[in-house]
């Protein structure tokens, strides 16, 4: 793949993922705010976070590894940029 598919593509994914994964981030602090003082909350939070069955689990999954292929996609484009940047050098 070419380093300008490449970072299309990651760009493309990384916005709509950055939603969810603040939603999913927010999420997580206010259930751990929660937790540290011993209040409970029944909010949408808790369950945006932790249920809705298998759809929260398959939600969780499929955000999960879109998280992984941001990550291994952002490395290679590092890596591209590197190696042109030490073939400029040379």
């Amino acid at each position: 793949m070419t380093e300008k598919k490449l970072r299309q593509a990651h760009r493309n994914a990384g916005i709509p993922l950055a939603l969810f994964v603040l939603l999913q981030t927010a999420s997580g602090i206010v259930l751990s705010i929660e937790d540290l003082f011993g209040t409970y909350f029944d909010t949408i939070l808790r369950d945006i976070h932790t249920r809705f069955g298998y759809a929260g689990s398959v939600y969780r999954i499929a955000l999960g590894v879109c998280l992984l292929w941001m990550v291994f996609s952002g490395l290679m484009i590092n890596h591209k940029i590197r190696a042109r940047q030490k073939a400029a050098s040379l």
